[in-house]
């Protein structure tokens, strides 16, 4: 229960390390959106502004689409048949509610469709004496016409300032009309949007904000262990999907003569984002090669195959590069595991589901052979590939870089002879230089070396190891991390750091290559990069 426990904290502190890092984050975007209001851009931002507003134009026409189609296949109430929006005006909408009732009792009036004959001074005098208005003629069923007075006379001639007053007012109310029908079709119509060309910074980042509001509300969704819709095109799950439009706005603004702008704030979150990645901090699984081998052995027994910690060397090598090698899953998923097995695969499948974006290493303890990393390698491989068929898609991140921890003296001695003989496997070297840029971590142990032989005599053989594994990367062309499990009491390997940097072997510190010390007494851990 407390393992389980265990790795559900594991799970639930990178999820709010995550949370507190896109929060910062979405801070900094606005107050970048608020300061980049310029209009003067790059060609391929100015492209990029106006991908996003068309993407936004799609996006409300297929929601508009999807709710009118909605409406006529699934009625809101159970007598309400194909509900959908006006698209157009419907006919005759502009005549008064009495001309559908047939022949009104009313006198009808005519909107004359022949020549147009404008007010001249004469026409003054068919303005009514009160000067509140025309004499509005109407014309009867009798061919007479009745003005607004209530007389009744003769409609005169076309040419006679009365008719010429009245084609003016008809004509005025055939526009307001048209008006009125013009204005309801625009209320149908969607509103255009911005051009790219309005403060396309603003747009871009825009759209880089929603995207971290939602990946934060995924985030507290996964929190609080509620199902959620996950779609991996409107979140980030790398810092290089969010590093990109950040870049692109920072070469723009340089292209623009804004490099001021660009130096300040932009350059501050960039370096951040290049830092601290999508969390603040990563964290390291560690965990015993007996484990592991306890694993596969449950795995290879459920399978007929034998029992995996009875095979000799070679063999392990054999059977962990050929399952290396293929594409289908080792684990059935309808096995039964032990309580112990169980915590074991279940560490894997948390560390496929969060990534190398959230996790930093996988370190084996007591490591003494190379089948010990190939095993991890195997287990992590499995698992991903479960994930990643639950998900419907390939996992967040990349794999965890697989740390051999060398303790014992034993260990020590035999470190490179390990690491030529797993760099000398071809698929994992190849893993190492096309997933890992050909770098591979080695962890060296200060505690139990100073138990099992003595602190002189343990200070000699990590000297004598971390030669040698320099030697065996640099045969390979690998590029290597040595990290020390060193901190607290001499025992321990304590004492100023600055000394033991000065008292490694020629060779394991160098300019670009790192050099890690680690408190492996302390949950925690910190790095010293020389370069």
């Amino acid at each position: 229960m407390a393992k389980n426990n265990l790795l559900k904290v594991t799970k639930e502190v990178s999820l709010m390390s995550r949370w507190m890092a896109i929060d910062l984050y979405i801070r900094e975007i606005d107050s970048l959106r608020f300061e980049l209001s310029m209009n003067r851009c790059s060609d391929r931002l100015s492209r990029l502004a106006d991908e996003i507003l068309e993407k936004e134009i799609s996006a409300q026409e297929d929601i508009e689409s999807w709710g009118t189609n909605v409406g006529r296949s699934q009625p809101k109430f159970p007598n309400q048949q194909g509900l959908s929006l006006p698209t157009q005006l419907p006919p005759r909408a502009d005549l008064p509610l009495c001309a559908e009732c047939g022949e009104s009792q009313y006198p009808k009036l005519e909107v004359p469709v022949t020549d147009y004959i404008p007010l001249s001074r004469q026409d003054v005098q068919g303005i009514s004496s009160d000067g509140y208005g025309p004499n509005l003629q109407i014309k009867t069923g009798n061919g007479n016409s009745v003005n607004s007075n209530g007389s009744q006379q003769t409609i005169t001639p076309r040419g006679s300032s009365s008719s010429s007053s009245q084609l003016l007012l008809q004509k005025k109310l055939l526009a307001d009309s048209q008006i009125g029908r013009t204005s309801f079709q625009k209320l149908l119509e969607p509103t255009p949007p911005k051009r790219a060309g309005i403060a396309p910074y603003r747009i871009v980042l825009g759209e880089v904000e929603e995207k971290l509001l939602k990946t934060r509300r995924l985030l507290e969704l996964l929190l609080e262990g509620l199902p959620c819709e996950y779609d991996p095109w409107d979140y980030y799950e790398t810092s290089d999907q969010l590093l990109e439009p950040l870049l692109l706005c920072y070469e723009s603004l340089h292209s623009s003569d804004s490099g001021v702008l660009a130096d300040g704030r932009l350059a501050d979150l960039i370096r951040r984002v290049a830092t601290f990645g999508m969390v603040l901090m990563k964290l390291d699984l560690r965990q015993e090669a007996a484990k592991h081998s306890e694993a596969l052995d449950t795995i290879t027994t459920y399978l007929d195959m034998g029992t995996y910690s009875e095979w000799d060397e070679e063999k392990k090598l054999e059977f962990l590069t050929r399952e290396l090698k293929g594409k289908r899953p080792l684990i059935p998923p309808n096995i039964e595991v032990g309580p112990e097995v169980k915590e074991v695969l279940d560490t894997f499948r948390v560390a496929a589901e969060l990534g190398s974006e959230s996790l930093r290493a996988y370190v084996i303890s007591m490591a003494s052979d190379a089948s010990d990393v190939l095993a991890v390698e195997l287990l992590q491989k499995d698992a991903r590939l479960a994930v990643s068929g639950d998900l419907g898609r390939p996992c967040p991140a990349g794999t965890l870089r697989v740390v051999p921890l060398f303790e014992t003296v034993k260990d020590l001695r035999g470190a490179g002879s390990v690491i030529r003989k797993l760099l000398s496997i071809d698929c994992y070297r190849e893993h190492i230089e096309k997933n890992h840029t050909g770098h591979q971590e080695i962890m060296v142990g200060y505690s139990d070396s100073g138990k099992d032989a003595g602190r002189f005599t343990a200070a000699w053989e990590l000297y004598k190891a971390q030669e040698d594994v320099v030697a065996a990367c640099n045969e390979f062309g690998i590029k290597v991390t040595l990290f020390h499990g060193r901190g607290g009491s001499i025992g321990r390997g304590g004492g100023p750091t600055y000394l033991a940097i000065q008292s490694q072997p020629p060779g394991s510190v160098m300019p670009g290559r790192s050099w890690s010390l680690g408190m492996s007494t302390k949950p925690y851990r910190f790095s010293i990069c020389i370069s």
